[in-house]
């Protein structure tokens, strides 16, 4: 392999630079037999411009929300006001993803939470 330091460090600045997220640059390196040595110095600018070159031309795609999924176990006698309560807050990004029933009758409800403010209390 290559001297440590030399690849991932700097590919790694490249990615921060740009400032992108969640990606990865993979850079491939083809060494002829009569190429001269880079050395240590050599393979980390070489490493690196080679990451800031496709940077230049990545389009960072749109970052989906972070979402909560929560079930809820609802009693038959409790159900009609929680579903009354999740159709209120659909506005909110309070969605109902999946609904189940139990043989006791109780209803299996699944949520997603999509609006940054509900989802909030969730993640602390």
């Amino acid at each position: 392999g290559e001297p440590t330091g030399t690849a991932a460090a700097p590919i790694r600045a490249a990615i921060e630079g740009a400032e992108f997220v969640d990606c990865a640059v993979i850079v491939t390196r083809y060494k002829a037999s009569t190429a001269p040595k880079l050395g240590a110095g050599g393979l980390i600018r070489a490493y690196g411009q080679a990451a800031r070159d496709c940077l230049k031309t990545a389009v960072a795609a749109p970052a989906a929300p972070p979402r909560i999924a929560i079930d809820l176990v609802v009693a038959p006698e409790a159900y009609g006001g929680v579903r009354g309560l999740l159709s209120a807050w659909s506005h909110r990004g309070v969605t109902v993803a999946s609904e189940d029933y139990r043989d006791d009758g109780a209803a299996l409800i699944e949520l997603t939470l999509d609006d940054a403010d509900v989802r909030a209390p969730f993640l602390r």
